[in-house]
């Protein structure tokens, strides 16, 4: 997912005198202390993310600040109600400690509920800060998955509509062709942003021509594998969604915890502080990006987790109610299915109920053909339609086998339970309103991925600058591994991409001697784990668990279509005869290169204490350099495919991320960027008096 509030971390300091208090954050690091002030001077407002005050205090007998260069929530010049050496004015207002509170009880209230808040801010935050970044990252690229999937296997076939008796024709070549039995059967319609048509089993997907012969098995396994990053964070399925999902419900917990803890929100919504202090630099960016994108990390943090936990949330009604029958949970939202029938039986007429669906909702968008236990007497038919300007991803309209309509599920006309359901996947991935809706998801998007890491920024240079030797020395081993997981991060992506792009280069030229390679049945079935989310992620996973008895009827009913279908087949020609040959990497390297060089490069910062600045300029030059060798790669795999109209901004954008992120190799080690701090263990040294 993608996608959400940032996770940063709440900075707690004494109240710091009158005059110098910050604009107050989404995160600090811990409650407000308490430090010692003048007795003449109530104290101010405590800056919850800049931190603490010097020891100078406020009042006649204040010390002139002995360390004023080496604070960092020192704001410069006389403000209008203080003095230059900030001490208070004649006629400077006397405000109540806590600040936001009208009294003295309503302000101890207040400062209370703002300390728990960014205590419970800095909590989660630190616990779960890499999850969500690794998330918040694979979410934006999740946004344009259908971008990047003909981006990635440029030569596919692609049309604006497709005849419904071609479909007929294309789903009795697949099925003669099934090398197993398959319980579930998927046809993919064109629509704008995907104009081809794929059909997924079991065991494979293919693309279909116009004319409804095989084209050539899909296989886009970066953008799969991208997907499933969001989706599982490639844990196995019900574990990996829980834990997307349990991440997704503490990430809206960051989010209104933030919120309460930013008593003037709307007061230093546009407060940003450049070019001082590192700390206040970093609170002010992470605290006005947060603010200004709330609605967004809220919305994407509720419906991630309502995604992520349905199963488990099912799982557990079902043992309570419905005696472990998961399927019944399910009924109610989208509908029953009809009771399994394993004899063997034609194939549901498909192009019958498409004619249907185009005569009597011609406004509809038929997006899915679903068959579940294709060719067998049991066989249930679904045409998933699309509807305009509703945010649900659509409604199923069921169909008997000879194409006769049957009842609707109703998600378009039902309860509001029914349609809050149905319009969770939308929210989450912003594909309810055409690709600016998706750009503007994906700068959201990024904005968590900044907010998390300076909201963990602002924690280590707090922590830094407070310290003891052996806790500096620690911090800088933190700081090092967060450097390398915030631009570890994208180098793995590049990696990956790179490896996906180019991999298969070298394993088509060690298949040329032996012959082409068969289809790769995993690859497959990573497709049709994709097909069954975009035609909803909870319909998907109740039509997912099948009994025995289904599975051995629809073996019997395959071999009856395979015989019945086998002069369609022998017409359809080879899967392979139009898309450029391509090997196959083997399953699961994507995921060992991921999570392999993140963790080498955590285990190496945390080992030698690396130089954030380095290391991150390091790791940037690595990304690009990577993402050059992906590009190259993709226009060698591909040829003059690689440069259709549909891929190029794909492609445009790749090649400016690349040329960004290679910029720290043509900056001399003078003008590189660097952390203020020289050494961590060692507290900065006072001028003299």
């Amino acid at each position: 997912m993608t996608h959400s509030t940032g996770t940063g971390r709440p900075a707690s300091g004494a109240p710091s005198a009158p005059g110098l208090s910050s604009a107050s954050g989404l995160s600090s690091v811990s409650g407000p202390s308490s430090a010692p002030v003048s007795a003449a001077v109530p104290p101010a407002r405590p800056d919850p993310v800049a931190g603490p005050a010097s020891a100078a205090t406020a009042g006649p007998a204040a010390r002139p600040d002995q360390n004023a260069e080496h604070r960092t929530d020192h704001r410069p010049g006389p403000s209008p109600d203080h003095s230059p050496d900030h001490r208070p004015g004649p006629n400077a207002p006397r405000r109540p400690a806590g600040g936001a509170g009208g009294g003295a009880g309503g302000g101890k209230a207040s400062a209370r509920r703002v300390g728990a808040a960014l205590s419970a801010h800095s909590a989660i935050g630190l616990t779960v800060a890499a999850l969500l970044y690794i998330l918040s990252l694979s979410g934006v690229l999740s946004v344009f998955n259908h971008e990047l999937q003909r981006w990635e296997q440029p030569g596919a076939p692609e049309m604006a509509a497709i005849d419904p008796a071609t479909v007929d024709r294309a789903a009795a070549a697949v099925m003669a062709g099934e090398p197993a039995p398959t319980d579930h059967f998927f046809v993919q319609l064109p629509t704008p942003d995907m104009p081809r048509v794929v059909v997924t089993t079991d065991n494979r997907a293919v693309f279909i021509r116009p004319d409804g012969t095989i084209a050539g098995a899909e296989a886009h396994p970066w953008t799969q594998f991208i997907l499933d990053l969001h989706y599982y964070l490639h844990l196995p399925h019900v574990a990996g969604l829980t834990l997307v999902g349990a991440l997704g419900a503490m990430l809206l917990g960051l989010s209104l915890s933030g919120l309460l803890a930013h008593p003037r929100i709307f007061r230093d919504a546009f407060a940003v502080r450049l070019g001082g202090s590192p700390r206040l630099a970093f609170a002010d960016l992470h605290n006005r990006l947060a603010v200004w994108t709330a609605p967004f990390h809220i919305s994407s943090a509720l419906t991630g987790a309502m995604l992520g936990l349905a199963s488990v949330m099912a799982f557990g009604i079902a043992a309570l109610w419905y005696d472990g029958d998961v399927e019944a949970v399910y009924a109610p939202i989208f509908g029953d299915e009809p009771a399994p029938d394993a004899a063997p039986a034609p194939l549901a007429a498909i192009g019958a109920a498409l004619t249907h669906m185009r005569a009597a909702h011609g406004d509809l968008l038929p997006t899915y053909v679903i068959l579940h236990e294709p060719a067998t007497a049991g066989q249930h038919l679904q045409i998933l339609a699309e509807h305009p300007r509703r945010l649900i991803f659509g409604d199923y309209y069921a169909f008997a086998a000879d194409g006769t309509p049957l009842a609707p599920a109703g998600l378009a006309a039902g309860t509001l339970g029914q349609q809050i359901a149905a319009s969770a996947y939308q929210v989450h991935f912003g594909s309810f309103g055409g690709l600016w809706v998706k750009i503007a998801y994906g700068v959201f998007g990024t904005a968590l991925a900044v907010v998390i890491a300076s909201g963990v920024a602002v924690y280590l240079v707090r922590r830094r600058s407070r310290g003891r030797p052996a806790a500096r020395l620690a911090t800088a081993r933190l700081a090092a591994v967060w450097s390398a997981i915030v631009w570890g991060t994208p180098a793995a992506l590049a990696l990956t991409m790179a490896t996906a792009l180019t991999g298969p280069l070298a394993v088509s030229q060690l298949a040329s001697q032996a012959g082409p390679l068969p289809d790769s049945p995993s690859a497959s079935q990573t497709v049709s784990q994709t097909a069954s989310r975009q035609a909803g992620s909870q319909a998907a996973s109740q039509t997912g668990s099948q009994t025995a008895s289904k599975q051995a009827g629809s073996q019997a009913a395959s071999q009856a279509g395979s015989q019945a279908a086998s002069q369609v087949a022998s017409q359809t020609g080879s899967l392979t005869d139009s898309l450029p040959p391509a090997g196959t990497l083997p399953p699961g390297v994507l995921v060992a290169v991921f999570w392999g060089f993140l963790a080498v490069a955590v285990l190496i910062a945390a080992a030698v204490s690396a130089d954030p600045a380095r290391l991150s300029r390091f790791l940037r030059a690595f990304t690009g350099v990577s993402l050059s060798v992906a590009l190259a790669g993709h226009t060698l795999t591909h040829g003059a495919a690689a440069a259709a109209p549909a891929g190029l901004p794909v492609t445009a954008v790749f090649a400016v991320a690349a040329v960004l992120f290679l910029l720290p190799l043509l900056r001399t080690r003078a003008a590189a960027p660097r952390l203020p701090a020289a050494r961590l263990d060692k507290p900065p040294a006072r001028p003299a008096e």
